[in-house]
């Protein structure tokens, strides 16, 4: 019996499989497997006897570590979905969108549309992928399975940053609303910081408790928005709305629906965003849902429609009340100007009150949430390995991941002091970031689905979005437009887009030299290892396959298994061509814990 001839794939893609010739289907709960030299000196010809340097050495993962490091039981059903969601982007419907104003507000319409219809696929999109692989890595487990360690690296933190970027913003308003509200003076608003932090970090370490009090108190606010809407409502001049001013002095106005064309409305759609950003935040708790399979679906689908009704009566009474369009437009907070002027309200009571009685409920909530979904990324990164394995562990009593909380905290405070006393420079980047981020990952996420829907056909998807692949192109599409809007908008967003791209090329070394060697053990991992294996095993009629897979760490075209036929006449085959495509790529080399050790409830 001859050995069969390398593979000669159409893609070059370098695999490491997670398995080893002794695991079987039967064994496969073994308690717990370990990172050795011996098995990775057995699995690169010539690499015996060698030393390992430190940027080499992986982390043991055994009972011991994964306990540590363990979740709460699932808890969380479709109400606190709900809340979730909402909660993280209502914020958004209180400021920041009203820039695009300056546009068109016929611009402002036709880019919610659009805006509108790219956030409901992605939503979909995201519901498929995080019923699909159902952890708390969300976006970086996607990436993973599809594009291999890297660029889940580049993901991860590229969310992270996000969500810590839109939790500091959250903490610079709500200390600002907190000082007003008391008539404290402005420097201690850091004061205001440190006491706002540590009552949601408290919260936080009660996920079962934080995820009611999150939803009752998201409730509040959308009723609160609600109420807001119905008194501007009388006091709206669409006819008012359509004057727009086509330079800086307002000397040359413009009444067509589209004052700038279809460049206006490039450039209307980033703030559109922020009536959404941050729904993306439903797949951190996948982990942590009852029947997420069902449950998620569900919830998203609740607080998306919410969310919908919500963005369109804020764009369409808001933008238009009183005191008029221009004037919401550079406010920093429209409602409150609205409001102001609909009472006759003096600024300085108003901002005394309002701010109060309007923003305090909202970023409350958006903080607490914004909080959570940084700490479930930092949480989940740590625990494969993509951040020190110490910002994993979970209190015993509640499974809450107590480190990443105190870590994501403690940089939310760092990026409140940068933006508030760095300057210029600082807070241009740290605010912007987030919706720049959240820009360039929707497209990699999209993307990352069509890989998985080729790569990966035969896997089971509780839910599929009914847009499919279509719907990810469009979304693609959609979001170059925004990020390309952004850009031209202001010069800044082009130093933000160039910084951004530099950081993912810098991490590119940094996950090759240190990350790589010391990934660790996850579910993600377990996850994709047995799909591995059952596509080995379907491709070669049924044979364990992934037993005789000796290519441990090597590049796949290089790789040959030696199988029996199930019937069909015996001999040798090599790994058929199209397992070129039906591999996720890049898979970590190191050995996993059984997905039961993961699954198991906390002693």
């Amino acid at each position: 019996m001859h050995q069969p001839p390398p593979i000669q794939p159409p893609l070059r893609i370098a695999v490491c499989v997670c398995v080893h010739s002794s695991r079987t289907p039967s064994n496969s709960s073994t308690a717990a497997t370990a990172v050795n030299d011996s098995r990775s000196a057995a699995a690169a010809p010539g690499a015996a006897g060698k030393k390992r340097s430190f940027f080499q050495r992986g982390f043991t993962v055994d009972a011991e570590f994964v306990e540590r490091r363990k979740l709460g039981a699932p808890y969380a059903n479709s109400w606190h979905i709900w809340g979730l969601i909402v909660s993280v982007v209502l914020s958004g419907e209180f400021s920041g969108f009203n820039g695009g104003l300056v546009y068109g507000f016929g611009s402002m319409i036709v880019a919610h549309i659009i805006t509108s219809a790219m956030v409901m696929i992605l939503s979909a999109s995201f519901a498929e992928l995080a019923t699909t692989f159902p952890f708390s890595s969300g976006c970086a487990a996607y990436t993973f399975a599809a594009f291999g360690g890297g660029a889940a690296t580049i993901i991860g933190y590229a969310y992270t940053l996000e969500f810590i970027s839109l939790a500091a913003q959250n903490l610079i308003f709500l200390g600002q609303t907190v000082s007003s509200t008391f008539g404290t003076p402005v420097h201690l608003e850091p004061v205001w910081w440190a006491v706002c932090t540590t009552i949601i970090l408290l919260i936080n370490l009660r996920p079962r408790f934080f995820m009611s009090l999150n939803a009752i108190l998201t409730l509040i606010a959308c009723l609160l928005l609600v109420g807001i809407l119905g008194v501007q409502l009388p006091n709206i001049n669409y006819k008012a709305a359509f004057v727009t001013n086509m330079n800086d002095e307002g000397t040359v106005t413009s009444t067509n629906f589209l004052p700038f064309g279809l460049v206006g409305v490039i450039k209307s759609m980033p703030f559109t965003l922020y009536l959404y950003i941050g729904f993306e935040t439903m797949s951190v708790c996948a982990e942590e849902t009852i029947k997420n399979s069902v449950t998620l679906p569900r919830g998203t689908f609740a607080a998306m429609s919410t969310l919908g009704v919500l963005a369109t009566g804020t764009l369409m009474i808001t933008s238009v009340a009183a005191p008029g369009i221009v004037a919401i437009a550079g406010s920093v907070l429209p409602h409150a100007t609205s409001l102001s002027a609909i009472f006759n309200m003096d600024m300085t009571v108003s901002r005394t009150a309002l701010l109060g009685a309007i923003m305090f409920p909202t970023l409350a909530v958006s903080l607490m949430s914004t909080v959570y979904a940084s700490s479930r990324y930092i949480y989940a990164l740590s625990r494969g390995g993509f951040l020190p394995t110490v910002l994993a562990l979970t209190t015993k009593s509640h499974g809450a991941p107590y480190m990443a909380l105190i870590s994501g905290n403690v940089l939310m405070i760092v990026l409140c002091v940068l933006i508030t006393y760095g300057g210029a420079v600082f807070a241009d980047f740290f605010i912007n970031v987030g919706t720049m981020c959240a820009l360039l990952a929707y497209t990699v996420d999209m993307i990352v689905y069509i890989r998985l829907r080729y790569s990966m056909p035969l896997l089971p998807r509780p839910y599929s979005s009914p847009f499919s692949i279509p719907g990810a192109l469009f979304v693609i599409i959609l979001s170059i437009l925004s990020i390309v809007g952004l850009v031209i908008v202001q010069s800044m967003y082009r130093r933000l887009f160039i910084a951004l791209l530099i950081m993912s090329l810098l991490l590119i070394p940094y996950y090759l030299i240190i990350i790589k060697a010391k990934l660790t053990a996850s579910p993600e991992k377990e996850f994709v290892r047995r799909e591995l294996e059952r596509k080995l095993r379907d491709e070669l009629g049924g044979v364990p396959a992934y037993e005789q897979w000796t290519g441990f760490g090597q590049e796949l075209e290089h790789l040959s298994v030696t199988a029996a036929s199930n019937g069909g006449g015996g001999g040798a085959g090599a790994l058929p061509r199209s397992m070129a495509y039906q591999v996720a790529p890049n898979v970590v080399a190191n050995p996993t814990v059984s997905a039961d050790l993961w699954s198991a409830p906390r002693r």
